[in-house]
């Protein structure tokens, strides 16, 4: 009977919580520190309830300690906080005491899917400044995309402003590309039925003639682009000068086979540059 007890208490005890984590939350873009946030150590897996979530909350200058880490499983750090997402840090191992304070990123993120300016402070979402046209290339097997019509005023992304994609379809399914002028006259379309374009901006295509053309892709800088992708928030952050200083176009991947999503957006990236239907 006097070894049943024992076991007995041995289960009960299960592990001895006697780790414990330091960080510092700042937001990667300003550099300025979080404070009065709600920091959680998660260990779903964990067979002691005791240790499956431990929190502790923000102090003025970002900094956070969370006690009772027990050595029988390893945690994920998160926040209770919905407008921002933690960078991932990796694996945080139980059972063992912080001898560091790690820094912690804070990534804002907007409140729904879309496509949104952020400057530092806040979001602004996008709309879209018009329909996607398509057109076959003449004399080819190929055809061009480009506006339906040329805004007069198109959003400015600065050098130290943000390009944010919000959403699954926005992240996964949403396309950069260079907005080019062609200065002449051309034909679209095929012997029989044609248009003759006048002047016109067309989307990741430089026409040296109307049936001689090269595609032209956005030259993202990888650095400057920063992802997260953690439960149901996916985002994607492009800054102003990710890109070479031009005017871009952002549109629905699989326009062509759904027409209601023709919608097109606009954005300036880098310094500002005339619009398109700006005379």
């Amino acid at each position: 009977m006097r070894h049943f007890v024992l076991l007995s208490s041995f289960l009960v005890v299960g592990c001895a919580p006697k780790g414990s984590f330091d960080g510092k939350l700042i937001d990667p873009i300003t550099g300025k520190a979080r404070s009065g946030v709600t920091m959680v150590l998660l260990s779903p897996t964990n067979p002691t309830p005791a240790c499956m979530e431990l929190e502790a909350v923000t102090g003025d200058d970002g900094a956070f300690h969370i006690e009772g880490l027990c050595d029988n499983g390893d945690y994920s750090l998160g926040s209770r906080d919905s407008n921002f997402v933690i960078e991932d840090i990796g694996g945080v191992a139980g059972g063992v005491l912080a001898t560091e304070t790690l820094e912690v990123k804070g990534w804002p993120v907007p409140n729904g899917p879309g496509l949104f300016t952020f400057d530092g402070e806040g979001f602004a979402k996008h709309r879209e400044i018009a329909k996607i046209g398509v057109e076959p290339i003449w004399q080819s097997e190929e055809d061009v995309a480009f506006p339906d019509t040329l805004p007069t005023k198109v959003v400015t992304i600065a050098n130290d402003e943000w390009l944010v994609f919000s959403g699954a379809k926005f992240t996964e399914r949403f396309t950069l590309e260079p907005l080019i002028y062609h200065d002449a006259y051309i034909r679209l379309g095929e012997p029989g039925n044609y248009i003759r374009s006048e002047p016109w901006w067309y989307i990741g295509t430089e026409f040296a003639s109307e049936s001689e053309f090269t595609r032209v892709e956005a030259k993202i800088d990888s650095s400057k682009v920063k992802a997260l992708d953690q439960g149901d928030t996916h985002v994607r952050f492009l800054s102003g000068d990710a890109v070479p200083n031009s005017l871009y176009v952002s549109y629905y991947e699989g326009f062509r086979d759904d027409p209601r999503y023709k919608k097109l957006y606009m954005v300036n990236m880098g310094p500002e540059l005339p619009a398109p239907g700006a005379e």
